[in-house]
């Protein structure tokens, strides 16, 4: 239980680090995050859209090519199955570190 406790903390820490260029798969994480958040009931849609287009302002999401969008969305997919088999308190770490780095 300890080890996962701290697992979270270190995993909750590396999402809230600077943001510098990021790869697809990493913003496809954020965007995945973001809508587990909604869907826990953590935050509510207008929150939701604020951190998606903060997001995808600070990436510069709306000018890159079709392909790098697709590999975001599958970026996206392969977060939601990850996070299908994670705890409650991991999301709701997750969810605080978001809401502090994107509405805080």
């Amino acid at each position: 239980m300890k080890k996962t406790i701290i697992a979270t903390i270190l995993l909750s820490s590396l999402v809230a680090a600077p943001a510098m260029a990021k790869s697809a798969k990493d913003i496809g994480t954020i965007f995945a995050q973001i809508d587990m958040c909604k869907l826990e009931g953590r935050i509510n849609m207008p929150e939701k859209k604020i951190m998606r287009l903060k997001v995808a302002d600070k990436y510069n999401v709306a000018k890159r090519t079709k392909a790098f969008k697709r590999r975001v969305t599958n970026g996206q997919f392969k977060e939601f199955d990850r996070m299908k088999k994670q705890g409650g308190l991991g999301k709701a770490i997750k969810c605080g570190v978001l809401k502090d780095k994107w509405l805080g």
